[in-house]
């Protein structure tokens, strides 16, 4: 019997380690890449283009979720009157941990309602590979929309596999992206 998994994909490089350790697992995954906090829309374009890439060399199922969702990730987080500039540490902190808590939200809902209304028995996300993720947030997360949508979240220290995903995906000649993904995480990586 087949074990089919959604694999809510945030790149192509933090697939790379990812998904064959899954299959290794006798998971038959799917990628589901669904990010609507990249910013600006050419590292967006860059990040879906390569995360195809990576599907087509690899032979790894594939789905494109939504389009480029810049504005529904902003609405999400307009509330929390984050001041990018801020000067008080302990002020980007908590605004940092509260938007990050937006994000893997509406990321980790998408994945699991499609996996649900999709026949999907298992799903899980490539965001616990990065060892810069708030690990235990995306952990409950991801079991409280399991219990929500009554479907299985597998769960896995992917960041074990960090140096073996970067290896991979130079092998596989993917672009690797400098910075989370959202406008905040983009300044915080340029601004130094």
């Amino acid at each position: 019997m087949s074990k089919k998994l959604l694999l809510h994909s945030c790149c192509g490089p933090c697939s790379a380690a990812v998904v064959p350790f899954l299959q290794d697992l006798f998971y038959e995954a799917t990628c589901f890449f669904y990010n609507p906090n990249i910013h600006p829309f050419k590292e967006y374009k860059q990040r879906l283009d390569t995360m195809q890439e990576f599907a087509l060399q690899t032979n790894t199922p594939l789905i494109i979720h939504g389009k480029y969702g810049l504005n529904k990730f902003l609405n999400k987080i307009q509330n929390l009157k984050e001041d990018i500039f801020e000067e008080n540490i302990e002020n980007k902190k908590k605004n940092k941990q509260l938007r990050c808590q937006q994000c893997y939200k509406m990321r980790l809902k998408e994945t699991t309602k499609y996996a649900a209304e999709n026949n999907y028995q298992f799903f899980t996300t490539t965001l616990l590979y990065s060892v810069y993720q708030d690990h235990k947030e995306i952990v409950d997360l991801a079991k409280y929309y399991a219990k929500k949508y009554n479907i299985q979240f597998v769960y896995q220290d992917f960041r074990k596999f960090w140096q073996q995903g970067i290896t991979m995906s130079k092998q596989l000649n993917l672009y690797r992206q400098k910075y989370c993904g959202c406008i905040f995480s983009e300044h915080e990586r340029y601004s130094k």
